[in-house]
């Protein structure tokens, strides 16, 4: 069974017309339409925004009060988990 690279993965390792023909093989396309071209961006978007909110660890563990109640209901959840 053949399991191709994630459009997502090739979008983030700067292969983007890879990214486009796996969407296509994906959707049964032979041809580049809106759709295939807004999801790509729709990718390239959502991969800048994690980049400019990349987040650390040391940041949960810091003594700001903003981060208690996330800190709270984490605890909460992992209790169930």
């Amino acid at each position: 069974m053949f399991m191709p690279e994630s459009p997502r993965w090739l979008v983030q390792v700067n292969q983007a017309e890879k990214a486009t023909a796996t969407l296509m093989a994906l959707k049964y396309r032979s041809e580049i339409d809106e759709a295939i071209s807004t999801e790509i961006a729709q990718i390239e978007s959502s991969l800048e925004n994690a980049r400019q909110e990349r987040t650390s660890l040391m940041s949960l563990f810091s003594k700001n009060k903003e981060k208690l109640g996330y800190r709270f209901f984490l605890c909460i959840f992992l209790q169930f988990v």
